[in-house]
């Protein structure tokens, strides 16, 4: 009887150990997939993350360079007959499209860009007007010109969203990146309890 009761006892217990080894090998499979998942996400967040700041770090030196530019044309007469000041609208339209497609959908981003598009083509209509002035009458803008002021304040306004916005993307992305880090520490210390725990059990059922 008390053989009968033992080799039963043996047998439960063998068949709940391989049946919580495979518990436990079903759910590292699970969590292993989850956390490539995990690190796959953050990778994408990074790539999207250096992507937008290429994107506004570009269209920051254009728009510094543009203003330099239309400065030279107000502030010097030349020798000859120039071309007139056009603002590159459609290529700084185009690095906000693109940096607009690396927000992955956030809407604080996309928000912020859509408000840079309105002040850049605002930019854009006030330098190029400007500048048709002073190409039919060199020297009818001076640098203390209310209108040049003007140009000034839409500039250094739409600089700071391109800083503000290149600001939130770090953010953002340190957020996401953290809490990757912090789920695959979480997840490498499950693994490591289920394996060892699971083992144990398998030199049980061996012995």
């Amino acid at each position: 009887m008390i053989e009968l009761i033992q080799t039963r006892f043996k047998t439960a217990f063998s068949v709940m150990a391989i049946a919580f080894i495979l518990v436990a090998i079903a759910t590292s499979t699970s969590l292993s997939l989850w956390q490539t998942g995990e690190q796959n996400a953050a990778l994408r967040a990074l790539q999207s993350s250096g992507r937008l700041k290429q994107d506004l770090d570009t269209l920051q030196k254009t728009m510094l360079d543009e203003h330099g530019d239309l400065y030279t044309q107000i502030s010097t007469r030349p020798f000859y007959r120039r071309a007139a000041y056009a603002f590159p609208l459609r290529a700084v339209l185009a690095l906000t499209a693109d940096a607009r497609t690396a927000c992955r959908g956030q809407t604080t981003c996309i928000s912020q860009l859509d408000d840079l598009d309105g002040m850049l083509q605002l930019l854009a209509r006030r330098s190029d007007a400007l500048g048709a002035i002073t190409l039919r009458n060199p020297g009818s803008i001076s640098l203390g010109d209310p209108a040049l002021s003007e140009i000034d304040a839409y500039f250094y306004s739409a600089l700071q969203h391109v800083v503000s916005a290149r600001v939130q993307a770090d953010a953002t992305t340190d957020v996401e990146v953290t809490q990757s880090s912090r789920d695959a520490e979480w997840v490498s210390k499950v693994l490591l309890l289920s394996g060892l725990t699971a083992a144990a059990l398998l030199l049980a059922v061996i012995y």
